[in-house]
């Protein structure tokens, strides 16, 4: 028996195992045939799973693909559901199958724009070493959409089995969880049980999921309908393919993510973090930088509160809905159920009301509640608060986690925090400003873990990045607007929002911020993966016309012939969903984000971003600088361009307040840079 063949189990999880490294890569290396079935494959994840498995594939194998169509394209779906005959119905299956494919191959760009990846999967499509087919149940009659908006799975093909046929001839089949994409094979907390021809008593079990999925791939189904990928769409990727095999030239051997994990998947510092909140009696912030993994490092609490004590509540509450909707992602994928708390109060209500009345009246039962996922507003809102008084009762078994905990330190807000819960987690990159009063440690107690972002990158968990400083003046007219504002909220004696939300926008919006990033983007060209952080008032343009400058950004971009879409508060999860997809595929140059983005929201593949919205918090810049070092496959480094106001050379002591308070932040942010020296030097010319 082949080394291979030893090694494999008859059982894989990601955490301790990774399923595409330990189980997938060594089978397909020796398979002459892999063949199953997957749930939704996007074109992101299509192109991603192409240079995974690169390395592993032969000209002799043959990879073979039942899949649901691309189910983000509710437009398309939702024609599908209201076809009424079999001709508009199978038009429609083929262009959702479509879809999938000719966004992977970047059918919409020019050719020299067109990467290794995407001439890779023209490549297979054309020599046949990737075949496709979409499967749709004959029962289909409608949509139905769960409460972050994503369409559900009961109505789609779903999946997940599949088998090996290796080169002497033996089986290996698996049935589980994970999904024919690179988050599947490694960061998913995905498992699957595995059955081995030459074990006597897999046999049966191999014999039925490997009769299933063939019978599926030839049609013989008679629950669903197979489609082959169009005859348009295989002679396209044919005209697109080279002659030979493209080869990746920009390869590393570095691994893009680090190896240093203990048990359950989790790196050393989020064991230890999680052994420090033990030791301090399950109270505490955890400061880790954005992007190393707070979310993971809490759901990993979560599971283990619940496998150790019984009937318990969950709570964990977001600023955003994005992230709400993010985090109720996250959990689901890691096998952890939950419901959200926002939107209406009649989706949410009951349920909430039936968790806590079973914790209340049945503390001793052994049934595992769903996690409650809450935004701030509805959290803090007077109806779930009266339903937190009701926990009163009980003092134990309960866990709140805050995400961007930074949000309630504040007199007023500490206040909405439930006193009954005696497990508490504060998650946030930034929990304090420098001369800020510590009001969550009333709360929390203290910060329990603190993971730099110096100490991600050199730990290889973030990537380095560029800082390009980039040096505005305020005008004359500009400098006294200032000056007239903070003269005001001096004479009020409070800080109103209102007149924090005027600095903002004067700041957001100088004239010379947009001529200067136009000079940049002239030099720099079309540039894919990037990123423009806007505010959220409005810039005069030469014409005498204002508009939002979200809006003036994207017409600048338009007119330079980049590819934009927005991102704000407007749009639903399935459509920035969508946004990021086409984002990461290159479908679109560029994303101009409003705030949303600030917390939470993973966008990987971002390379390049501009910082033109005020930053008079400093928690702000940090965490936009965060939010692009995320590592993401062939990043190298991230470049950062950040606009900081200095001069006119006047003496008033307001206007010298603001340009030290700017040239802080970037010095802050050079001393991480990998041009730090290049930087230092400009900065201190001011």
């Amino acid at each position: 028996m082949n080394l291979i063949k030893e090694n494999i189990k008859n059982n894989y999880r990601n955490g301790p195992d990774n399923i595409g490294r330990d189980f997938v890569g060594p089978c397909l290396s020796s398979a002459k045939l892999y063949r199953r079935g997957t749930g939704f494959f996007s074109s992101g994840a299509l192109i991603s799973y192409v240079e995974a498995i690169d390395n592993l594939v032969t000209e002799k194998t043959k990879i073979e693909i039942i899949c649901s169509p691309v189910i983000s394209d509710r437009t398309l779906l939702t024609t599908l559901e209201n076809n009424q005959t079999e001709d508009q119905r199978k038009a429609t299956i083929s262009r959702l199958s479509n879809t999938v494919v000719l966004a992977a191959l970047g059918y919409k760009l020019n050719s020299e724009r067109r990467d290794y990846k995407k001439e890779l999967l023209a490549y297979f499509i054309a020599k046949e070493i990737i075949k496709i087919k979409f499967a749709v149940p004959k029962n289909f009659k409608e949509l139905n959409y769960d409460e972050t908006n994503n369409i559900e799975t009961n109505n789609l093909y779903h999946v997940k089995t599949g088998y090996f046929l290796l080169e002497d001839e033996s089986i290996v089949a698996f049935d589980g969880s994970f999904n024919e994409s690179d988050s599947g094979h490694q960061y998913h907390l995905d498992k699957t049980q595995v059955w081995r021809s030459w074990i006597p008593e897999d046999a049966e079990r191999l014999r039925n999921i490997k009769e299933e999925i063939d019978e599926d791939w030839r049609g013989e189904n008679k629950y669903i309908e197979i489609y082959d990928l169009s005859n348009e769409a295989v002679e396209l990727a044919k005209k697109m393919s080279p002659n030979s095999r493209p080869i990746n030239r920009n390869k590393t051997d570095a691994n893009p993510v680090i190896k240093k994990v203990v048990e359950n998947g989790l790196r050393k510092y989020q064991e230890d973090t999680l052994k420090n909140w033990k030791l301090n009696n399950y109270k505490g912030i955890f400061e880790l930088a954005t992007g190393t993994g707070k979310t993971r490092t809490a759901i990993e609490a979560i599971k283990k509160f619940n496998q150790t004590i019984k009937n318990t509540v969950v709570i964990i509450t977001v600023p955003y809905r994005p992230l709400a909707h993010q985090w109720m992602s996250i959990l689901r994928n890691n096998e952890v159920s939950c419901i959200g708390v926002f939107d209406s109060k009649d989706k949410w209500s009951n349920q909430v009301q039936n968790i806590f009345e079973g914790h209340i009246n049945n503390i001793n039962s052994p049934r595992i509640n769903p996690v409650i996922v809450c935004v701030n507003k509805s959290f803090n809102d007077e109806l779930f608060q009266s339903y937190l008084l009701r926990l009163n009762k009980r003092e134990s078994n309960k866990l709140i986690i805050v995400d961007e905990c930074h949000h309630y330190n504040n007199k007023e807000r500490i206040n909405y925090l439930p006193n009954s819960f005696n497990y508490r987690i504060g998650l946030s990159a930034t929990p304090y400003e420098s001369e800020e009063e510590k009001i969550l440690d009333k709360y929390f107690d203290s910060i329990v873990y603190t993971y730099t972002l110096r100490q991600a990158i050199d730990d290889n968990i973030l990537c380095p990045y560029r800082y390009n400083p980039i040096f505005v003046e305020l005008t004359n007219s500009e400098a006294s607007k200032y000056l007239e504002i903070r003269k005001k909220i001096q004479k009020e004696k409070i800080t109103k929002e209102s007149n924090l939300g005027e600095i903002d926008s004067l700041l957001e919006n100088l004239v010379a911020k947009l001529a200067h990033m136009q000079e940049i983007l002239n030099n720099i060209g079309r540039n894919p993966f990037t990123l423009f952080y806007c505010g959220t008032g409005n810039v005069e343009l030469d014409t005498g016309e204002e508009i939002r400058q979200i809006n003036s950004v994207t017409r600048l971009l338009n007119n330079l012939n980049w590819t934009v879409s927005k991102i704000t508060s407007n749009e639903s999860n399935a459509e920035r969903n969508l946004i990021i997809e086409a984002f990461k595929n290159k479908t679109i140059d560029a994303i101009a984000s409003i705030r949303v983005l600030d917390e939470g929201i993973d966008i990987p593949d971002c390379r390049t971003a501009f910082i033109l919205a005020s930053q008079r918090i400093e928690r702000q810049g940090i965490q936009r600088r965060g939010r692009i070092l995320r590592k993401s496959l062939g990043k190298e480094y991230a470049e950062l361009y950040d606009f900081i106001i200095v001069g006119p050379n006047l003496s008033d002591a307001e206007l010298l307040k603001l340009y030290d308070r700017e040239l802080r932040r970037a010095k802050l942010f050079a001393a991480d840079a990998l041009n730090k020296e290049e930087c230092i030097g400009k900065i201190n010319n001011y």
